[in-house]
């Protein structure tokens, strides 16, 4: 198993995590821009995410589609019977 670490932890820390708790402590402390800043936190980074994810799943279906397109065409073979009455 090949492990790549890239931003996408962060990303998903950032919007199931800290945009929360910005936007709970912006009403708590009655901070107007904390609150701002925490909403678009959570939209921006739950708009990185959907987009990615889709665009993931959809080079994933792409090749999935071209793997079983060689497969099917390597796998067609001619098989003849030929059939003699030789008795």
């Amino acid at each position: 198993m090949k492990l790549t670490l890239n931003d996408e932890i962060g990303k998903l820390i950032a919007t199931l995590i800290i945009g929360p708790i910005m936007i709970y402590k912006g009403f708590i402390y009655n901070d107007l821009l904390l609150g701002i800043l925490g909403l678009l936190l959570l939209v921006y980074d739950g708009y990185w995410i959907c987009k990615y994810y889709s665009k993931k799943h959809k080079l994933n279906k792409d090749k999935l589609k071209i793997d079983n397109d060689s497969i099917n065409d390597n796998t067609e073979e001619n098989i003849t019977l030929e059939v003699s009455n030789k008795l």
